[in-house]
């Protein structure tokens, strides 16, 4: 069985790039959870997506499995979640805001479509 791909652009590198040091100073799409973020995606629940995690690689891809339609979802974020997020684990994801919802951490995530665009803007 081969390993799955994330989807990739030309960009990719300089979006990976984009935080320094431990603390993320970003704002955008895979970086730091906004308050507001946070406060939509509560206030919209019927926008939550239940899923199971399928693959979480070292580049901060994460590939997702939701659970309705088994339909196969990439999102990014700048860290490496190889230590918090484990294949088989159920997850939430919020389609309008973003959110990577594992038990009560919440993690600010780009939709594999929208940083594909971000890294193109950049």
């Amino acid at each position: 069985m081969s390993q799955p791909t994330p989807p990739r652009t030309h960009d990719d590198q300089h979006l990976l790039n984009g935080c320094g040091g431990v603390m993320c100073a970003e704002s955008g799409a895979g970086h730091e959870l906004s308050f507001l973020q946070r406060r939509v995606a509560s206030a919209t629940p019927s926008k939550w997506r239940d899923a199971v995690v399928t693959l979480v690689l070292p580049d901060g891809w994460v590939q997702l499995t939701t659970i309705d339609d088994q339909e196969s979802v990439w999102v990014w974020q700048h860290s490496d979640l190889t230590g918090a997020l484990h294949s088989g684990e159920p997850v939430a994801l919020h389609e309008v805001y973003h959110v990577l919802a594992a038990g009560s951490h919440w993690l600010n995530v780009a939709p594999a479509s929208n940083t594909a665009a971000a890294a193109t803007a950049l």
